[in-house]
């Protein structure tokens, strides 16, 4: 998520693999391992509702509103130490490269998405315009198995099938359930 090549990650994972959780864990090292060797990412999570935003925040992604609310905000570039949060702006501290984390990303049809891509690219130029070197990359986060797009286009899994300049990874490993019987018909569900 950090280091891949590519301005896009795409991240598929079965129910119970992590993936929000996962989320959480990569800003939380981005926050409190790499930014203070001054540079890292700054994430700002987003999701298809509130209840998924929420729970992206609380998993420590930083900042999560859900996509429509995001898109409607204001951007405004900050010194880290004036961070705040709230109101109708996002605060984007100066010298961090900024990642838009979207979770449950399989549910954002082409439009939503394609809104997502644009805001990223106008991100970028207002940061060239205030003379930062910023880079942008969007993590979409997803399984396009279990929840499927709910506005027209299927974009997340038409990118994890046919995506080129993508980084991509896979999440198979069942984490979430302890109990083998409830471990066993987990694996079942995932099968089909």
């Amino acid at each position: 998520a950090l280091l891949g090549e590519n301005s896009t990650l795409l991240v598929q994972g079965d129910p119970g693999t992590g993936k929000t959780f996962l989320r959480g864990l990569i800003a939380r090292f981005d926050r409190e391992v790499l930014a203070g060797r001054g540079g890292g990412h700054y994430t700002i999570g987003m999701a298809f509702t509130g209840k998924a935003a929420s729970e992206l925040e609380g998993a420590g992604a930083g900042p999560s509103y859900t996509i429509d609310s995001f898109l409607n905000r204001e951007l405004e570039f900050v010194e880290r130490r004036d961070l705040i949060e709230g109101g109708q702006r996002i605060h984007i501290p100066r010298g961090a490269n900024l990642e838009i984390a979207v979770d449950e990303a399989s549910m954002t049809g082409l439009n939503q998405l394609a809104a997502v891509i644009e805001k990223a690219a106008r991100i970028r130029e207002a940061a060239r315009r205030e003379g930062l070197r910023m880079g942008v990359k969007i993590s979409l986060t997803g399984d396009s198995k279990q929840m499927q797009a709910i506005a027209a286009g299927r974009i997340f899994q038409d990118l994890w099938e046919h995506g080129r300049g993508t980084d991509r990874t896979l999440l198979k490993d069942i984490i979430r359930q302890k109990e083998e019987w409830y471990l066993s018909i987990t694996r079942q569900l995932n099968r089909e």
